[in-house]
């Protein structure tokens, strides 16, 4: 069960990375 949450959490973090790295590439290509 630990197991699964740390996965589901992990997956989560990489979910939430990527989408501030898009937005911030977006915000880059705004501003540029």
């Amino acid at each position: 069960m630990k197991l699964l949450t740390l996965v589901l959490v992990q997956s989560l973090c990489l979910e939430i990375f990527s989408f501030e790295s898009s937005s911030i590439t977006i915000q880059y290509r705004v501003w540029e």
